[in-house]
């Protein structure tokens, strides 16, 4: 883990305007023709604490360590940890694991539910948007071999919707429309709004996550 010592910032936030706005309720659902896609830019005072945040997304091999220790499975098992050999089927059997190529990449068919379960047994737990941000931007922790968006410490339910933030980007992008969710390598004030629906939409296959601690 790679520590960070309290301190204020001015961290710049970028993100697509859409629809769904980004922190709240959409802001423009009652305009007919809104003006979308454009890239905002916002400045943010923070003050955080002490934190310590993990030097690369947790892996495939790591996680199947917690598997192998624990016995968890998640309740509703709907592509849990798909990419795996063997994990066709909603739940991975026992013995079912990453192939070696996979161990050191980042573990990713997971939703917030299954990370929040390997950080507790790991005595961690996300990161805040903030904190991941200043952590990747000062080029003391990494994206890992394979660049994968990140859950964050943010997830919200206003009665209505539940989203959460994730922040670093992908190696995939899909081409062809505005409309797609947001991809390809982005820096760390980027910010993309993920609606949160149900394990098996949530859990895909360019989502990972890493750990933080409060020091």
């Amino acid at each position: 883990m790679v520590g960070f010592g309290r301190g204020r910032h001015q961290l710049p936030r970028l993100y697509r305007l859409r629809e769904c706005g980004l922190d709240g309720p959409a802001p423009i659902a009652d305009v007919a023709y809104p003006d979308l896609h454009q890239t905002v830019e916002e400045a943010r005072d923070v003050v955080l604490e002490p934190f310590a945040l993990g030097p690369a997304p947790v892996t495939n091999g790591e996680f199947h360590r917690f598997l192998t220790a624990t016995g968890y499975r998640p309740r509703h098992g709907d592509n849990f940890l798909r990419h795996w050999p063997g994990n066709g089927e909603p739940r991975p059997g026992p013995g079912t694991g990453p192939a070696p190529a996979q161990l050191a990449t980042p573990v990713t068919f997971v939703d917030l539910g299954d990370a929040r379960a390997y950080l507790d047994w790991a005595g961690a737990r996300l990161p805040t948007p903030e904190e991941w941000q200043l952590g990747l931007g000062s080029g003391r922790v990494g994206y890992g071999p394979v660049r994968v968006w990140e859950w964050t410490d943010s997830a919200v339910a206003d009665g209505h919707t539940r989203w959460c933030l994730l922040k670093g980007g992908a190696d995939y992008q899909a081409p062809g429309s505005d409309w797609y969710a947001d991809g390809g390598p982005r820096p760390p004030s980027w910010t993309a709004k993920f609606i949160l629906w149900s394990p098996g939409l949530d859990r895909c296959a360019t989502v990972g996550f890493r750990a933080a601690l409060s020091v």
